[in-house]
């Protein structure tokens, strides 16, 4: 017992250096975004939300117009009602 205790107290215990991810926020790139709600309040809320978080938001209340602009823009996101 007394040479183990003595073998375990000499092994080395420090660990190597790993860096830690920040937790500073991070800017990202305003998104281009496709909001599809059914719901005029609910929509103008989402997008009030998005747009304050400074992401670009083209709302619309009907899936034909989505389904139309979509045929000459590009959106990085696209946002479905799904209830």
């Amino acid at each position: 017992v007394r040479r183990l205790s003595k073998i375990v107290s000499t092994r080395r215990t420090t660990t190597p250096y790993v860096q830690q991810p920040s937790l500073a926020p991070v800017e990202s790139a305003a998104m281009r975004i496709a909001l599809l709600e059914d719901d005029p309040d609910q929509a103008a809320q989402l997008q009030a939300l998005l747009e304050r978080s400074s992401h670009v938001v083209h709302a619309f209340l009907r899936s034909r117009p989505l389904l139309n602009n979509l045929a000459h823009e590009s959106y990085d996101v696209i946002v479905l009602d799904w209830m």
